[in-house]
């Protein structure tokens, strides 16, 4: 896991180039932070289209593309906790977002998908910097869209190096996996 102090550092990870119309981003993140722009992971060309997984001011996790309409987590996720945030472009071309294993929802998108730029993690260069604060593990960039099953999988196996590496307390874990029992 890698900490970022929201002053100055993250991690630039060169033009990935296209990687297709339909992608997932994912990640696991701890913050407090009410920084209008938290960024996990960005394609940084400040070009329409380019696609943004980040937290927001409120608390809520956003996937949004640039200069685009956004779809948002319905509660905050800033409460210094490890969340496990999913976004991207499902294969009908509509957003998609998960926090935790749960559907967050769909949208279509008003901006066509463009990966123009840099992928970032930790930092957006819009109009000024804007830098993530807080911890980001285990970031990914599939080439595909992940479906629910599949985040599922990912959130209980990232839930198990958690508590294998102490990052979260056996109560905590089980409380996870008891509320999955729960999700339909």
């Amino acid at each position: 896991c890698l900490s970022f102090n929201g002053l100055n550092n993250y991690i630039d990870c060169g033009n990935l180039g296209i990687i297709s119309d339909d992608f997932t981003f994912s990640a696991w993140f701890k913050t407090s932070s009410t920084k209008t722009y938290n960024p996990i992971i960005i394609i940084d060309g400040n070009t329409d289209g380019n696609p943004q997984l980040r937290t927001i001011n409120n608390g809520k996790v956003q996937f949004r593309f640039y200069s685009g309409n956004s779809l948002e987590s319905s509660i905050a996720y800033n409460n210094n906790q490890w969340h496990f945030a999913v976004g991207g472009i499902d294969n009908n071309g509509k957003y998609f977002l998960y926090v935790d294993s749960l559907s967050q929802g769909t949208l279509t998108p008003n901006r066509t998908l463009n990966w123009t730029g840099n992928t970032k993690i930790g930092l957006y260069s819009y109009t000024t910097l804007a830098y993530f604060s807080g911890l980001i593990d285990d970031v990914r960039i599939y080439d595909a869209a992940l479906s629910s099953s599949q985040i599922k999988q990912n959130y209980i196996a990232g839930l198990n190096s958690m508590l294998a590496n102490g990052n979260i307390s056996k109560q905590e874990y089980n409380e996870r996996i008891n509320a999955l029992a729960y999700d339909n």
